[in-house]
């Protein structure tokens, strides 16, 4: 049985191994740069390493605050073909388990951004009381979900869940050393109200994929008359991950099929989005499937601006429904398409929206108060503790 160890940061003695999936700047990169940051303001003289799934942008990003970026290749969890990745990757995994305890064991803490690094998120059944698990999925209805599910409830490790809608998703029944941190962005100072003009400039930012509700998007636009159909341009910001293009081609054959060429409008990925919440008047997250927390939701009511949201899962939990966006019954072209057409015909509604979602981001989703909530969840779980002056001048 392993035992807590006492940290000494003073002396310089704190070591943290911080593991994420890979290394671009996707919401959950951006979390995990956040953390990072968050770390060396409350850990200044320790030494923290970072592991990384592969190289990108997110290696620049946390660079100023790590003492060690290091890639290798995890056992990530993905949806295609995961029983046939599960059979080459375990025995792999069980010749790797003794280096991952030692290396997990070396360290005061471990840190492990979302729970599909499964050899990580394995290994922590049994090297668990130094690390934590900060939880930012909602397994689907599938053999994958039922296997991160499953880890998760079995180990050891201290458990940050990223919304109230994500810790449920698991049902544990031991939440002694769980916490719900809510996401957090750096917004500007004071945001300009939005008004639209004669268009309503409709921006949706993420991932192209099969969840995150692309095609809908463009199936609403279909639904709108032809008059508000019209009055409509919307940017649909992302790229798939590698392997997974035919999404993509599926969404721009939807969108000339439905004559939807001169209304939709396929951005490839960028790091920096800046540009898109400030070209927008507001900001679709229609997602199929639950979001754990919805990080685009928070960065646009930063921005002032008004949120379109599929009314499940942590969404729920962000958007306050006609006072800082609107929720619509998920996974209903129709229902998004009404909401649509109501900004079209009342701009006066989406300055008001805009307006209240910043008021809503001041009191709930703050970058400063996301981080005094993780250093206080993980201070809660582990013998990581930041002094007294510590907290007061770096967080």
């Amino acid at each position: 049985m392993e035992t807590q160890k006492d940290v000494s940061w003073k002396t310089g003695g704190m070591k943290i191994l911080a593991i994420h999936q890979g290394a671009e700047l996707y919401g959950s990169d951006r979390s995990f740069a956040q953390s990072i940051a968050a770390f060396r303001r409350a850990w200044p003289d320790a030494e923290i390493v970072v592991r990384l799934g592969g190289r990108g942008p997110l290696e620049q990003l946390i660079g100023l605050h790590t003492d060690q970026i290091e890639t290798t290749e995890f056992w990530v969890a993905r949806k295609a073909g995961i029983l046939r990745g599960a059979m080459m990757a375990f025995p792999r995994f069980l010749w790797r388990l003794p280096s991952i305890l030692q290396d997990m064991r070396k360290n005061d803490l471990v840190y492990i951004n979302t729970v599909v690094v499964l050899d990580y998120l394995l290994a922590s059944q049994i090297a668990g009381q130094h690390v934590v698990l900060h939880v930012r999925e909602i397994p689907p209805k599938s053999i994958l979900g039922w296997m991160i599910r499953s880890a998760v409830r079995a180990s050891r490790a201290g458990k940050i869940f990223n919304s109230s809608a994500t810790a449920q998703a698991y049902e544990l029944q031991d939440t002694e050393r769980t916490a719900i941190v809510l996401n957090g962005v750096q917004g500007p100072h004071q945001p300009a109200p939005r008004v639209p003009e004669a268009v309503l400039k409709l921006a949706l930012i993420g991932r192209i994929s099969d969840w995150k509700g692309q095609d809908l998007a463009v199936e609403a636009l279909s639904c709108l008359t032809a008059d508000v159909q019209s009055r409509v341009h919307l940017r649909i910001v992302g790229s798939p991950f590698e392997g997974q293009e035919a999404i993509e081609h599926r969404l721009a054959r939807t969108i000339r099929d439905n004559g939807l060429e001169a209304q939709v409008t396929l951005v490839p990925f960028s790091p920096d989005v800046s540009a898109e919440y400030a070209w927008a008047d507001a900001v679709l997250v229609p997602s199929r499937r639950p979001e754990p927390f919805g990080r685009v939701a928070i960065e646009a009511m930063a921005q002032g601006r008004a949120v379109i949201a599929a009314d499940h899962g942590g969404l729920t939990e962000i958007v306050e429904h006609d006072r800082s966006g609107l929720r619509f019954s998920p996974n209903d072209a129709a229902a998004l398409a009404q909401a649509i057409s109501r900004l079209v015909q009342e701009p006066e509604t989406v300055a008001r929206l805009g307006m209240g979602a910043r008021a809503r981001y001041d009191d709930c989703f703050t970058e400063s108060a996301m981080v005094r909530a993780l250093i206080a969840a993980i201070s809660s779980m582990t013998t990581a503790k930041p002094t007294l002056e510590t907290e007061a001048k770096r967080l």
